[in-house]
Parts: structure tokens; sequence; C-alpha cells
């Protein structure tokens, strides 16, 4: 036994030099596919089976493309319409709204250039728009109190609407009907919020939704979503019906727009004030969203042949990378001075596949 165990050792250390010398080859070979390798040495009356895996980074796809200046530019103008669920189970999430509705409209008080506008709506299709939306007077930026007009709008939701929760249709209804021509400006983003312990149950569905907001927004990049929502796959306890948020119609809509969700069973305070910063963002901030999720450390971006360095303004950054938007925020335009219209940003950057490419 004591000669087979030093073959064994013998035959492992071999083993594991030709790995090395095969990894050493590939790697330097570079292939562009992952390669797994599984290599298997069996000793005799030990009954020992060792494993070596391998898996080749990965380079990833490179992406090289120009953005005119005038079109990353910020958008002052933000639209926000919340649906919020006014059945029966819901009346301390309503009350949790309302104690924190400060934190959210605080944020956009803070952008004296942000001209936002907020519109309310219940679950019921039956029922007419609680705030901002005819026959109801603008709720914006300009109205006086706003904070605790919205408070007193959610207030008056009541919990006494259909326990057929609907919440696609509702919006549709307002955006594409002479309300919506009036509520909703052109330009603006179009930010749709929706609280509710239960799973959505219009007749639309997802993708009809999302399509139906781009043909009046004229483009994705000028819809927001976020779900303040209960499902049980995210350890909400039951209060509605039992439903999971993965491959639910609220998933499938929420997944292609920027925003950000949150848990209804828990304390969302904090997360109503997140909302508004990403809003802000969203709005305001000269922004480019890129194709595809970068690798850390390869964004470039150059304006007239000068390479605009990332970071903090006050340490001389001209930009950072927001992952929760997949996108480039400039601090400001100031980089181009008075030709901030008519020039172009160049932007670059390697796709992260998910795996670091080998250094040295």
């Amino acid at each position: 036994m004591k000669k087979r165990n030093e073959q064994a050792v013998t035959d492992q250390g071999q083993l594991g030099q030709k790995a090395r010398s095969f990894f050493q080859r590939t790697s330097r070979n570079g292939f562009a596919a992952a390669l797994a390798l599984s290599l298997a040495a069996a000793f005799s009356g030990c009954g020992k089976t060792e494993f070596l895996y391998w898996t080749q980074p990965r380079t990833g796809k490179q992406f090289n493309y120009s953005h005119r200046l005038r079109d990353i530019a910020g958008n002052p103008n933000l639209d926000v319409l919340w649906v919020i669920d006014n059945s029966p189970s819901m009346g301390p999430h309503q009350r949790r709204v309302i104690d924190n509705a400060q934190l959210f409209i605080n944020e956009f008080s803070k952008q004296a250039t942000l001209n936002w506008r907020i519109g309310l709506l219940s679950s019921d299709l039956s029922e007419s728009p609680y705030l901002g939306l005819p026959p109801r007077p603008i709720l914006d930026h300009t109205t006086p109190d706003a904070i605790l007009k919205f408070q007193r709008g959610v207030g008056s939701l009541g919990l006494s609407g259909s326990g057929v929760e609907q919440f696609f249709e509702p919006v549709l209804r307002v955006v594409e009907g002479s309300a919506g021509n009036i509520f909703l400006r052109p330009d603006a983003i179009l930010a749709v919020i929706f609280v509710t312990d239960a799973p959505e149950q219009s007749t639309v569905g997802a993708a009809e939704f999302l399509q139906s907001l781009e043909l009046i927004k004229g483009s994705r990049d000028k819809i927001a979503g976020f779900g303040v929502l209960g499902p049980g796959d995210w350890g909400c306890p039951s209060t509605d019906d039992d439903w999971d948020y993965r491959s639910s119609k609220f998933e499938q809509f929420l997944s292609q727009v920027n925003g950000k969700n949150y848990k209804l069973c828990e304390d969302f305070g904090p997360g109503l004030a997140e909302m508004g910063k990403i809003l802000v963002q969203l709005s305001i901030s000269p922004k480019i969203f890129l194709e595809a999720r970068p690798r850390a450390g390869t964004v470039k971006i150059t304006y007239q042949g000068r390479v605009l360095p990332p970071g903090p303004k006050a340490e001389g950054g001209f930009w950072v990378y927001d992952p929760q938007l997949n996108a480039i925020l400039f601090h400001d335009l100031d980089f181009a001075g008075s030709n901030n219209s008519i020039e172009d940003v160049q932007v670059s950057y390697l796709e992260d596949s998910g795996q670091d490419l080998p250094s040295g």
C-alpha cells in the first residue's frame, strides 16, 4: 500500500504539471469560448479520484459609439403616476406611503430646475383619478403645500376598492385618453409607481402595456417603473392572493425599464427617498445609457480627442457610472463650452462577460 500511495502522489504531481502546462498554452492562445476541463486520476487500491476544473475567461464584446451632446442633456420635465391598491388589505401600506411622502417629494424640491408633476390612481378601474389628473387639478412643483395635498390624496383612497386589482389598465385609460393630453408632456420622463400586495390582474399583458407606453413616449428611455410589492417569493406574508414576482406581469414590465423594486412587507420609507433620487438622476442629469453592462475599468469617454476621466467633480472627474441605471452620469456639460449641442462624445467599453480576463 505504501508503494501504491507513493506512486499515486507521483502520478498526481505529473497530472498537475500537465494541467498547468495545458493552462499556460491555452491562455496564450486565448480561446474566445469558455472551456471546462476535467482531469481525473484513479489510484488503485485507495479508490481516490481527483478533479481539476478550469474555465477560460471570456473577453466580451467591444462597444464603440458616439452621442450628440444635445441628446444626452438632462430633461427637466418629470411626470409621475402612482397607482396604489385600495382593496381592504392595504390600510397599513397606504399609511406608510403617507408617512414617508415627504422623503419622496423632498428629493424633487431640492432641484430648482426640475419641473415635476404627480398623478394618483387607484387599482379599481371603475374609479376616477384621485389627484393631479382631470377632473382634479394638476399637482406639480408650483403647487402650494404639495406634500400635504399628496398625503390627503392617498388618504382619500380608502379600502373599499375592487378585489380585482388592476394597474396597467388604469394607467392606459389615463395616458391614452384626454386626461393624458393634459397630464403628459411629450418630452418628459414618465414614471409609473405600483404599490400593492396583490398580482396585476388587468386584461392587458405586460408586453402590450410597455408597447403602448413606448408609442406615447417615443422611446423606452423615457419610461421608468417602480414597484412596492408584496409577493411570496420576496418573503412577504400573504394578505391577498398568493403570488410570486417571478414570471409575473409586474416582472415582465418592470424588468424592461429603468427603476427599482421595494418590499411592501418591510419599511419602504427609505426606499421612497431613494426612488426620488433615481428619478432626479433619470430626469435632469446628463447621461448616456449603455447598451451592455461594462467591465470595470474599461469605460472610456472622449470629447474632441480629450479623455474625460471618471470620478467626483471635486477630484477632477467628469462622470460616474451608475450600475443601477447602467448609464454614464455626467456632473455637467461644462467641458463642451458653448458647443454643447452640436458636438459628439465618444464612448467605448468592453462588455462585462461575467469573468475576469487573465492578468499579465
